[in-house]
């Protein structure tokens, strides 16, 4: 099996591929940084991290303190780090606390869309908060 150096040095080696590789950087992997809530979360909310052993990033966390702050966040990480929580604990938060809440997601594919619409729908069940009104509008309803 070739390592990933091996391969880009061969693809580096390709004619085809000359002066198409502007940078490169090895980044070192680094320890995983956790971080704490400033307000505690429901005993409903917390029960279901914890039974998931689930710990916040601290990119997490500080986009949840923010958001219940009432800050507009924006949140930029790659695939699979979390984003998901960032918005959702926020928004179960208030469901918890203002059962009248409503939020609205904006996702740019349908795909994306409907992946997200299941996510939220098992963290619903996982929690045992009660949603009549949870939906994908994406044009092919």
């Amino acid at each position: 099996m070739v390592n990933f150096e091996e391969y880009l040095n061969f693809i580096k080696s390709q004619d085809f591929y000359h002066d198409q590789i502007f940078h490169i950087e090895h980044i070192p992997k680094q320890e995983a940084q956790f971080s704490d809530l400033e307000k505690p979360l429901s005993k409903r909310l917390q029960r279901w991290l914890d039974n998931n052993n689930i710990k916040l990033w601290r990119h997490q966390a500080e986009a949840i303190n923010l958001i219940r702050n009432g800050k507009n966040t924006v949140i930029v990480t790659s695939t699979a780090s979390g984003k998901s929580l960032c918005y959702n604990i926020p928004v179960l938060q208030s469901i918890l606390e203002e059962p009248k809440t409503t939020a609205i997601y904006l996702f740019p594919t349908k795909a994306l869309a409907r992946d997200q619409f299941n996510v939220l729908s098992q963290l619903l069940l996982g929690t045992n908060i009660k949603q009549n009104r949870i939906g994908v509008y994406d044009g092919d309803v």
